[in-house]
């Protein structure tokens, strides 16, 4: 049996190797386009296990503080991540794993004002569940309170004032 032999070339600007022979290496699940490259790139089960390794070392960063980053060091788009995240259950392990780190270090950050504190709240629902229940919550709170003061009809009484003779007298003359 003749052996092939495969030849790995570095795409600039790429963290992904790439080889001809890729779509025989594993199960091939599909392309994507590229971004650094600007072409299609096979996708293998290997391949997103290799994300999902890269991702693990790359959050370890201490730098690194939003998982759009690592997608864009990747020249993957987010729509292409995204299916592949549904695809490939080590590379979903590996980005909550990142989230989770992710979100802490911006926590982290932001208590010792490294980060803004307002913008990092708005964001941190993306990175931690408790984050995203706590936001919900206050959600709602937030409109059961405006619905508390706009919601329902409210009616203003004008009492009748008495005027005395004189009052009328003066307004009267006025006229």
């Amino acid at each position: 049996m003749k052996r092939q032999k495969v030849i790995t070339k570095k795409v600039p600007n790429s963290t992904i190797e790439n080889s001809p022979t890729e779509k025989k290496k594993g199960l091939y699940l599909g392309d994507y386009y590229c971004m650094k490259a600007l072409q299609p790139k096979p996708v293998t089960e290997e391949l997103l296990e290799l994300i999902a390794q890269k991702l693990i070392q790359w959050v370890e960063d201490e730098e690194n503080i939003s998982l759009t980053n690592f997608k864009r060091e990747l020249g993957m788009r987010d729509k292409d991540y995204a299916v592949w995240l549904e695809r490939s259950e080590k590379l979903k392990e590996a980005h909550g794993w990142a989230k989770m780190i992710l979100g802490a270090r911006r926590e982290e950050q932001a208590c010792k004002r490294q980060l803004d504190a307002s913008m990092i709240k708005h964001t941190l629902y993306q990175y931690a569940p408790e984050y995203k229940e706590a936001a919900e919550y206050h959600s709602k709170l937030n409109r059961s309170q405006a619905e508390g003061v706009s919601g329902g009809t409210t009616f203003v009484v004008i009492p009748k004032i008495e005027t005395s003779e004189e009052g009328r007298v003066y307004f009267e003359a006025e006229k």
